[in-house]
């Protein structure tokens, strides 16, 4: 750990790295969200999150080093003093390789940079992965989320 922020810095990925996803994207990414999630965004969902930067909204892609193929995508907003992740994803052939922690600390980094003070994000409660990811990284359970079968996880550093 560095800095005492609470995850570890990760600059470079073995299979993939970080780029800024654009509308030409967006198909690609509505393809990978519905063979993993059973209530997807919609192709207009991704772009509407592209297309609102100034909002704070930022949408980047894995890219696999080869440059063929998309290995997932992490989209968030940046609020005044915190982050806001609306959506992780990794492809299916690609999970389990450090894809997700890669992304998710890439953009926790990021927001720190821009003086965020917490994390905030939903998660299916069902999503043991996906809870082991985020509590590893030190987000806690908070009470409370709008949506039936989520729960809320935040991070404060």
């Amino acid at each position: 750990m560095c800095c005492n922020i609470p995850f570890p810095l990760i600059r470079v990925h073995p299979v993939c790295m970080l780029e800024r996803a654009w509308p030409r994207h967006a198909a690609k990414l509505e393809e990978i969200e519905k063979l993993s999630h059973g209530t997807p965004w919609s192709l207009n969902g991704f772009l509407n999150e592209m297309a609102n930067r100034a909002r704070g909204s930022r949408v980047w892609l894995s890219v696999a080093k080869d440059r063929k193929d998309l290995t997932g995508y992490i989209c968030f907003r940046l609020l005044p003093d915190e982050i806001y992740i609306l959506n992780l994803t990794v492809a299916q052939r690609y999970r389990r390789m450090g894809i997700g922690r890669f992304m998710l600390t890439a953009a926790l980094r990021y927001g720190l940079r821009q003086g965020i003070r917490r994390a905030v994000l939903d998660v299916g409660d069902i999503n043991q992965p996906a809870i082991r990811l985020y509590e590893g990284l030190g987000f806690r359970f908070v009470v409370g989320s709008m949506m039936k079968g989520q729960v809320v996880m935040v991070l404060d550093f």
